[in-house]
């Protein structure tokens, strides 16, 4: 092969490298060819695939099946490191303070093994509890059984009406802030005038991340209170926070009232 054809070859394969097209997709392969008289040169190069993969959606749905399938796997260990732990009585007391009227209804996202339902239900016996985990809500009738507990999941579980407290007692962790979102504005339209939203987040600047433990992984997102409240909007007014720290993790807690107000006739009413 002459000199010029040897430099013609670099320039063509210059051109092919200057010219692809932007990536931005997954990266596949595709078959080029040069021919210079009677020389053939065949390559394989890649590029970007333009087909748009929903990928936000495909994490969610396999992020959420993967922890609720550890739940239920080991449903045994999560109930003795719950019933470990114990309820928590302080906050439950905390949420209840804000509600005047006797036997208010309360339901709980994420219920798990019914540690919190039982000492709930020492103070009204309107309560539902859902949570995804089968197995865990097997063990919730267990521990409580004057409590009503449904397997659900609170994403796209359909928040029943009236509703006097919601507790959320580290289970909004495993939804993105998306869903978390969603959450938010459908609970807003459940909640009575002047109900309590009470739910505790692990504390971090917001990510996903994945906890492979010996028993099997779970998938986290954490928050910050700054998130929650812009996530809320003026659907709420906090009345509470407090930051902590337990067991070598930081956590915090956001207790908010429900601003129940809604137009009519361009008026807005309380």
């Amino acid at each position: 092969m002459s000199i010029l054809n040897g430099a013609s070859l670099i320039w063509k394969l210059q051109l092919l490298v200057q010219n692809r097209e932007k990536p931005w997709g997954r990266k596949v392969p595709i078959r080029k060819e040069l021919k210079f008289g009677k020389i053939l040169i065949t390559m394989k190069v890649f590029k970007k695939d333009r087909r748009k993969v929903d990928s936000t959606k495909m994490s969610n749905s396999k992020s959420k099946a993967i922890t609720i399938a550890t739940y239920d796997k080991d449903a045994d260990m999560f109930d003795r490191k719950f019933n470990r732990l114990g309820a928590r009585k302080a906050d439950i007391n905390k949420a209840f303070s804000y509600i005047k009227q006797k036997g208010p209804f309360v339901f709980e996202l994420g219920c798990g093994n019914g540690r919190d339902a039982k000492e709930i239900l020492k103070m009204t016996d309107n309560y539902i509890g859902i949570d995804a985990s089968k197995a865990l809500i097997a063990k919730a009738k267990e521990k409580a059984p004057s409590g009503r507990f449904e397997t659900a999941d609170f994403e796209s579980y359909r928040f029943p009406p009236e509703i006097d407290i919601i507790f959320a007692f580290a289970s909004l962790l495993h939804t993105d802030k998306e869903s978390f979102k969603d959450i938010l504005n459908r609970a807003c339209r459940s909640l009575n005038k002047g109900g309590v939203f009470f739910l505790s987040l692990k504390y971090g600047q917001y990510q996903e991340k994945i906890q492979d433990e010996t028993f099997g992984k779970r998938v986290f997102y954490y928050y910050t209170p700054e998130l929650v409240k812009k996530l809320a909007g003026n659907k709420y007014r906090t009345v509470w926070e407090d930051i902590r720290d337990l067991r070598g993790q930081r956590w915090f807690i956001v207790t908010a009232i429900a601003n129940q107000t809604f137009s009519v006739s361009g008026l807005k009413m309380w």
